[in-house]
């Protein structure tokens, strides 16, 4: 699977969950945020709502709490670290492998 793939997943896994309940995701244009900045920002904070923002009728930008976006960032540099680590471990294996003169395809 994909970094991307893996964090789109990451990323719905937070944004719609909480637990085991569902959350409320808001998809609003970005006039009605600019007009309701305070609202959107209090129920963001309050509810961990999440909020969609449109601009012609295409999503754009979402607005979620700083809890949120730490956990999800938390999680997107785990997963960065992951393919790092497994990554690192193939090379390693590779220059083994090349100094006994054996080679073997690595894939990136």
């Amino acid at each position: 699977m994909e970094l991307s793939s893996v964090l789109y997943i990451i990323t719905c896994y937070i944004l719609y969950r909480k637990g085991d309940n569902i959350m409320s995701v808001k998809i609003m244009p970005a006039t009605e945020v600019r007009d309701r900045m305070s609202q959107v920002i209090s129920d963001i904070s309050e509810h961990g709502d999440s909020c969609f923002i449109t601009q012609y009728g295409k999503a754009e930008a979402v607005m979620l709490s700083i809890d949120r976006f730490d956990e999800l960032m938390s999680l997107v540099e785990d997963a960065l670290d992951e393919k790092d680590e497994l990554l690192a471990l193939r090379v390693e294996q590779a220059r083994r492998n090349y100094a006994k003169g054996k080679g073997i395809p690595l894939e990136i």
